[in-house]
């Protein structure tokens, strides 16, 4: 179930909106493999956007196509969310080109967009949270689409992992600890 704050309610009451999507992604640089942050949104104009008490900017320009269909549901179920970016924005080819995008972490954030005085009112409201796990590049044939598609994990992809905590030192240790004097044991 969707939830708004009040002023995105008087918003959507007034009845002059549009939703507004933000992608945010946190890639590793190929170069310096240090981690960087991009935001991108289908606004017209960049825009810095509290979210979580963090300033980010969101750079517009057409880079976030489309967002499929929200789809909400319950439970541990994995929900893959294919996210249409375009393929001729300097942002988008940073991303798949000078980062490296799989399994960057990701999310999307809804806004709700007054057409009347040209703002964004209210907080965003989380839409999605998880991971890339691929990426997709499609070229347009004669009078077709190109794009760049991000195919996303939700978190709960999270939960189907090996844990770590049983390949640390210590217990590799414990567990090769009579290795030494394998065969040299007397069994019954």
């Amino acid at each position: 179930m969707r939830t708004y704050d009040s002023a995105s309610l008087a918003a959507l009451a007034a009845g002059n909106v549009k939703p507004r999507y933000l992608l945010w992604i946190e890639a590793k640089n190929r170069s310096t493999g240090e981690t960087e942050t991009v935001g991108l949104w289908n606004g017209d104009q960049d825009q810095s956007i509290t979210i979580g008490g963090v300033a980010r900017t969101y750079l517009a320009g057409g880079s976030l196509l489309d967002v499929g269909v929200l789809d909400y549901r319950a439970g541990q179920e994995i929900v893959m969310r294919t996210i249409r970016l375009s393929p001729i924005n300097e942002a988008v080819e940073q991303v798949i080109r000078g980062y490296e995008p799989r399994l960057a972490p990701v999310q999307l954030h809804e806004v709700v967009y007054d057409l009347a005085t040209d703002r964004i009112t209210g907080t965003p409201q989380l839409r999605f949270d998880g991971q890339v796990d691929s990426i997709r590049l499609s070229r347009a044939s004669a009078g077709g689409e190109s794009g760049v598609d991000l195919v996303c994990a939700s978190r709960s992809r999270e939960g189907t992992r090996y844990g770590t905590g049983l390949k640390t030192q210590a217990h590799l240790g414990a567990l090769y600890r009579y290795s030494a004097v394998k065969g040299q044991i007397e069994q019954w």
